[in-house]
């Protein structure tokens, strides 16, 4: 089955980059043990956030906000 272009998960980088953003926000937060999952979640959000802005710059969209 083919990856869609805007399937994150079809891109290694984009993976590679959420692993590094959770070890970053983990250590920030003093290594917490048994919270693998709250950092994996909160790292994929961040990097949505981000890939989705960068994709609205590139369309030309601006947030109003």
């Amino acid at each position: 089955m083919a990856q869609s272009s805007s399937d994150p998960w079809g891109d290694q980088d984009f993976e590679l980059l959420v692993r590094e953003v959770a070890y970053a926000l983990w250590e920030r937060d003093g290594r917490p043990e048994g919270q693998e999952k709250h950092y994996w979640f909160r790292a994929i959000d961040k990097c949505m956030q981000q890939r989705a802005e960068e994709d609205r710059l590139r369309r030309g969209i601006v947030d109003p906000m």
